[in-house]
């Protein structure tokens, strides 16, 4: 759930809660950072969601440092864009022991985003779920734009 502070032009504070119960509020821009053509970017997170690991393109992309991220809830890249039903979605696919796949804009730490296709994979040891990993992938324009409609419409 996102709420809405203020809005100036192409910046805005939006205060946003998460499933673990914390909220907080972050500056958003529409600044899109293209996805670097023929590359994944990777992630790896422990079952409550916090990064274990980040491969360089995805710190490259995100902005962020490594010691940024890992350790860090990975909804540190949720945007505000996102409605909060795909993010409910991907948790209990990816907790029934499912792969989940989809689009998402991520919001990057200049307050910018990055769309990427994801699919998140859960990843087990000797039969018992530990973590998860993530794959991000390029999404074409076509893709982007009508998400970006959908989702304006789920979320307002």
């Amino acid at each position: 759930m996102t709420t809405l502070v203020q809005n100036k032009s192409n910046v805005r504070k939006v205060t946003m809660k998460h499933h673990d119960g914390t909220q907080r509020l972050v500056t958003v821009t529409d600044k899109e950072t293209p996805f670097p053509k023929g590359h994944l970017l990777i992630s790896h997170s422990d079952l409550s969601g916090n990064i274990t690991y980040v491969n360089r393109w995805l710190i490259h992309l995100s902005g962020y440092k490594e010691s940024e991220l890992v350790g860090k809830p990975h909804y540190i890249l949720r945007h505000p864009d996102m409605p909060a039903a795909v993010f409910k979605e991907m948790w209990t696919t990816i907790q029934d022991g499912h792969i989940w796949q989809g689009p998402l804009k991520n919001l990057r730490k200049d307050n910018g985003f990055f769309w990427a296709d994801m699919t998140v994979t859960p990843s087990t040891r000797k039969g018992k779920p530990i973590g998860y990993v993530s794959v991000y992938h390029e999404l074409d324009r076509s893709e982007i734009e009508e998400y970006e409609e959908r989702y304006v419409e789920e979320v307002v």
